[in-house]
């Protein structure tokens, strides 16, 4: 399955539970186009190289955050870090974690 059809089954699973509202939705990547893939692997565009590089085309890749409600939509950051994911999440919600 493509991953739109993938995204589509998880945006409908959530409408239909009545939660689509009420729930944070993030999707990022994981560091670039696979190279050795050539054409299948994907296509950093004007970003040198890709996954298993510390050039841009390996480094950098999407993520769109959507939460109905709390998140603006067309919100715009042309460069973040999702290293710290978890733990600014932690901290948003206030819950317990492991870096305490």
């Amino acid at each position: 399955m493509e991953f739109d059809g993938s995204v589509g089954q998880i945006m409908k699973a959530l409408h239909d539970a009545g939660v689509e509202n009420n729930t944070l939705i993030f999707i990022t990547s994981d560091n670039g186009p696979e190279l050795m893939r050539r054409s299948r692997g994907g296509n950093a565009g004007l970003l040198k190289c890709g996954k298993g590089t510390t050039y841009e085309g390996g480094m950098r890749e999407p993520a769109i955050a959507y939460w109905p409600g709390q998140i603006t939509p067309g919100l715009q950051f042309l460069a973040s870090s999702c290293l710290n994911i978890q733990r600014r999440m932690t901290e948003f919600w206030s819950l317990p974690s492991q870096w305490e």
